[in-house]
């Protein structure tokens, strides 16, 4: 028999779903990310209680990259089952397994051009991944997962929302689980407001959508979204494409016209950027802070230039 696919939805603030998967197979079972510190205690694992189910011996878990909804809850996991082996591409385990240079590369990264992540939000991301986690296998490309009885898995490189960004695939169920790897037009936070998509590294995040679009999925589940069937899979991936290039259009329209010496230059760009769009109306200007400066990172050499945005698609 295929093997049960068990998908658990908690919550982030009041409102942002995080959603994380268990492939039960005949003789391992594997986990899909974690979400924030709590999600095992409140959602995966009464999840399991309910079905009255157990895990076997072998269990692994992929987590899909370096945010703390997707890895905070890794520790507490661990702590059910014992035997948990973790796997994440090398690029984003770097920051899982220190928080001060997840704050500092991921979520801070931009506090010398003058836009600051606030000491109250640091303290949020802080709380909600946990402890650092200790990466068991590290990836530097394509791996192959089976469960039993025919059951297998493949986790693909999928970088631009982080250098490191996997996605996990069956190729026989034409499905694929996302983590965030393409986000559309953005995605919600936990009082509801639509941000918008988030990505490190233009050319990786068209990569990634490209590879998504060769998969000829029939259904896909992301961390932030419903399942997406059928045409809504296409429509989703057509967003993701028709969102990144809106916003490459959009900073090259704003940079021509900012002084390139200007000392908040990149909060100013992101601030026209966003009344051009005109997208994410409730989002702080400040949250295209990451996609802004990729895409002016592409226009000053051809490419980016973040330390970690050279993830590959194998």
């Amino acid at each position: 028999m295929p093997a049960e696919i068990i998908m658990v939805e908690g919550r982030i603030g009041r409102v942002k779903p995080v959603r994380t998967a268990i492939v039960c197979g005949s003789d391992a079972w594997l986990w899909i990310d974690a979400g924030i510190a709590g999600t095992p205690r409140d959602a995966i694992l009464p999840a399991l209680a309910t079905r009255g189910l157990t895990p076997p011996a072998r269990n692994i878990a992929v987590i899909t990259h370096g945010d703390v909804d997707h890895f905070g809850g890794i520790t507490e996991l661990r702590e059910a089952v014992p035997q948990l082996v973790t796997m994440a591409h090398a690029l984003d385990a770097r920051l899982m397994e220190d928080l001060d240079v997840l704050v500092a590369e991921r979520y801070d990264r931009f506090r010398d051009e003058g836009v600051v992540l606030d000491d109250d939000r640091v303290a949020q991301l802080r709380s909600r991944a946990g402890e650092a986690v200790a990466v068991d296998v590290r990836l530097t490309g394509a791996a192959r997962i089976d469960l039993g009885d025919g059951e297998h898995w493949r986790v693909l490189p999928a970088p631009g929302h982080s250098g490191g960004h996997v996605v996990v695939v069956s190729d026989a169920r034409r499905h694929a689980f996302l983590g965030d790897a393409v986000m559309g037009w953005g995605v919600i936070d936990g009082e509801g407001c639509l941000l918008p998509p988030h990505y490190i590294d233009v050319l990786a995040y068209r990569s990634t959508v490209d590879l998504l679009r060769t998969l000829d999925l029939e259904t896909m589940d992301a961390a932030h979204e419903a399942r997406l069937t059928g045409a809504s899979v296409d429509a989703f991936l057509a967003a993701s494409a028709e969102a990144v290039d809106a916003i490459g259009t959009a900073v090259s329209a704003a940079d021509a016209v900012i002084e390139s010496d200007a000392p908040d230059r990149l909060a100013r760009v992101c601030a026209d950027v966003h009344a051009r769009l005109g997208r994410w109306p409730d989002a702080s200007p400040l949250t295209l802070a990451d996609a802004v400066s990729a895409h002016l990172a592409q226009l000053r050499v051809g490419s980016n230039t973040h330390p970690y945005a050279d993830g590959g698609v194998a």
